[in-house]
C-alpha cells in the first residue's frame, strides 16, 4: 500500500494584509524585505513590514493568548501527517518536508472522545502523549498511561509540524526578537519575556525612526545613527516621533502600558536598584507585554500615514 503524502500548506507567516482594506494576501518568503506590494483588490502599495504589523496586530485582536500556537514570525510551512503509536512506547517521526527550522510541534486526534491540551501535552482518557526531541529532521512521540490495560494499545495522532524550508537572512531583526519573545512564553521564561519584549519595541521604533528622518528630513547617516545611539526612547517616542510624524507617543492609547512593561523590566534587569517583585513574573503579565508591544508598533507604524 502506497504511504500517502503529508498535507504541507504555507502558513500566515508568508501572509500579509493590506492595511488600507484589510484583504489578506498570501505570499512565500520572497516577498520579505519589499517596499512596494500592490493589494490585488484597492491597489493600494505597501511595503512588507506595513502588511506584516497589519496582520499580527489583527491575530493579536482576534486570537488572544493563542498568538502562541499561530506564529511563528517568518514566512514558513506546516507538515500535517498522521502517525501510529503503541501507549508506552516512544514512536520516532521523521519529517517529509526539509525544514531549516522547526519552532513548534503539536498533536492531535481524530478520535471521537475530546482531547485535552496541558502545556502540549495531549490527553485522552487516561492517556498522555508529548513530542519530545524536537529537531529540523524529526521528532519523538512518547506516551504513558494511568491504565495498565492500555499498554501498546494502537492510537493514531495528527502532528502539525510548523517551520521554514529556507534561510531568509533578510527578516528584520525586530521580528526575530518578537519570535524570541514568544519562545520564551512558552517556555515559561517570562522574565526574560517581559525584558525582549521591550528590546523587540526598542528595534523596530530604531528602524522605524531612522528611515523616516532620512525619508522626511534627509538625515545623513551619521546623524541618524547619533540619534539612534545616544537618545533615549523617551526622547525618540516625543520628541522625534514629532519630528518626523507629527504625533508623539503621548497620544497613544498604549502610552502607560507600555511605560508599566519598561519599569517591570527595569526591576528585573536591575533588581539591586528596583523593588522587585518576582511574583510579578506571571505569564499574564508576559502575554500583556507581547500584546502592548504589537499594539504599540502598529500605533507608532500608523503615524507614518
Amino acid at each position: 500500500m502506497k504511504e500517502e503524502e503529508p498535507f504541507i500548506m504555507s502558513i500566515h507567516r508568508g501572509f500579509v494584509k493590506c492595511p488600507n482594506c484589510g484583504v489578506g494576501i498570501g505570499f512565500g518568503v520572497d516577498v520579505i524585505g519589499k517596499e512596494k506590494i500592490t493589494c490585488p483588490s484597492c491597489k493600494y502599495v505597501f511595503s512588507y513590514d506595513d502588511g506584516f504589523i497589519e496582520n499580527i496586530a489583527d491575530l493579536i485582536e482576534r486570537s488572544g493568548s493563542n498568538i502562541l500556537f499561530f506564529l511563528p514570525i517568518c514566512a514558513g510551512i506546516c507538515e500535517i501527517d498522521s502517525v501510529r503509536v503503541k501507549i508506552g512506547k516512544i514512536k520516532e517521526v521523521l519529517f517529509k518536508t526539509h525544514f531549516f527550522k522547526v519552532y513548534d510541534v503539536r498533536l492531535s486526534t481524530a478520535e471521537k472522545q475530546k482531547p485535552t491540551f496541558i502545556n502540549n501535552r495531549l490527553i485522552l482518557d487516561d492517556s498522555m502523549f508529548v513530542p519530545i526531541r524536537v529537531t529540523e529532521k524529526g521528532f519523538y512521540v512518547f506516551s504513558s498511561t494511568l491504565n495498565e490495560s492500555d499498554l501498546l494499545t494502537e492510537t493514531q495522532l495528527t502532528y502539525y509540524a510548523i517551520g521554514r524550508d529556507s534561510n531568509v537572512e533578510e527578516i528584520p531583526i525586530w521580528h526575530k526578537f518578537l519570535q524570541n519573545v514568544i519562545d520564551l512564553i512558552r517556555k515559561k521564561e517570562y522574565g526574560m519575556a517581559i525584558v525582549q519584549s521591550i528590546a523587540t519595541f526598542d528595534a523596530f521604533f530604531d528602524d522605524f525612526l531612522i528611515k523616516q528622518l532620512e525619508v522626511r528630513r534627509n538625515y545623513d547617516l551619521e546623524k541618524i545613527n547619533n540619534i539612534r545611539e545616544k537618545k533615549s526612547r523617551r526622547e525618540k517616542l516625543f520628541y522625534y516621533l514629532y519630528y518626523v510624524t507629527g504625533k508623539t507617543f503621548q497620544d497613544s492609547p498604549y502610552n502607560k502600558e507600555l511605560k508599566d512593561i519598561a519599569d517591570l523590566r527595569d526591576k528585573i534587569v536591575h533588581p539591586k536598584e528596583y523593588k522587585f517583585n518576582e511574583a510579578d513574573l506571571t505569564e499574564e503579565k508576559a502575554l500583556k507585554s507581547l500584546e502592548t508591544i504589537i499594539k504599540s508598533i502598529k500605533w507608532v507604524n500608523d503615524t507614518k500615514k
